[in-house]
């Protein structure tokens, strides 16, 4: 559900693209394997993540989780591991344009004491940045801008942050279950920009105009929640999982799928509430 809290809120602020997703209940062989939500492939194509399909044009992941195998480069300042998706066969020349470019809006961030919203759009589509940082921020995503971040680059345009992927670990997961506190700007680039005032007053007012979206998941919950009341029973009668703490990304004994529930609505009323208190 996680994920699709996130995917439902980056749709719902007006995205470009959003993969499509549904929950499923697999049976394989005729073996019942579960509850599991489908959800597309980020890819380019028209109709998903749609770039000029030619050497300069990239779709890339923020991911210290590369194997060898990736395509990966690394920032010149941050070392930030880029790994890219699309355009891993273009030129070496455009390789280098896309390192020079992310170079240049680091040494920016680490040069410079503020950051004009001219000089910063030249590196940065800021709407999309302030989409994607919210939806990290507002989970508390223990990947954030560390794991799973995806953004494009197009020569000579600014990069465009999306589609948001991969929140198993958020929303109290894993070791990060307080609800409250800054998380995502604490680190990476966003520790740069959000050092600067006036920068933290334009997110500010990217939450405030959005706020509604945020507050509304709870709604989605609810709506989930009851969609899933009998696939959920056939789901933990399989995977008995629910009481167990084994897992790392699982901390909390409950006993049963309502009550899990009601743990994660409590906790995003927490967390809705301790950020609009502390904007």
């Amino acid at each position: 559900v996680k994920n699709k809290i996130n995917i439902s809120m980056e749709k719902k602020l007006n995205a470009p693209y959003v993969p499509r997703s549904e929950f499923v209940e697999l049976y394989v062989n005729r073996e019942y394997l579960g509850v599991y939500q489908l959800t597309e492939k980020i890819e380019v194509t028209k109709n998903r993540v749609n770039i000029p399909e030619r050497s300069g044009a990239f779709l890339i992941e923020i991911d210290n989780k590369y194997s060898r195998k990736d395509s990966v480069l690394f920032t010149p300042f941050f070392d930030i591991p880029l790994h890219i998706h699309e355009g891993e066969h273009s030129l070496l020349k455009d390789k280098k344009a896309l390192k020079d470019f992310v170079g240049e809006f680091e040494s920016y961030l680490l040069n410079e004491t503020s950051y004009s919203e001219k000089e910063l759009s030249k590196w940065l589509d800021l709407e999309s940045y302030f989409r994607v940082y919210w939806i990290q921020e507002f989970s508390r995503n223990v990947d954030g801008f560390l794991n799973s971040a995806y953004f494009t680059w197009v020569s000579n345009t600014p990069m465009q942050f999306g589609p948001v992927w991969d929140f198993d670990i958020a929303y109290g997961g894993a070791h990060e279950i307080n609800p409250e506190g800054w998380y995502t700007r604490n680190y990476s680039w966003n520790k740069e920009l959000f050092s600067d005032v006036d920068f933290q007053k334009k997110a500010n007012h990217y939450w405030i105009e959005n706020k509604n979206i945020f507050a509304e998941i709870l709604d989605s919950l609810s709506f989930w929640e009851l969609e899933l009341k009998e696939p959920a029973k056939n789901n933990f009668k399989r995977w008995p999982v629910l009481e167990s703490t084994e897992s790392w990304a699982h901390n909390e004994s409950v006993s049963s799928y309502k009550e899990a529930n009601e743990i994660l609505k409590a906790w995003l009323k927490t967390r809705y509430l301790w950020i609009e208190e502390n904007l």
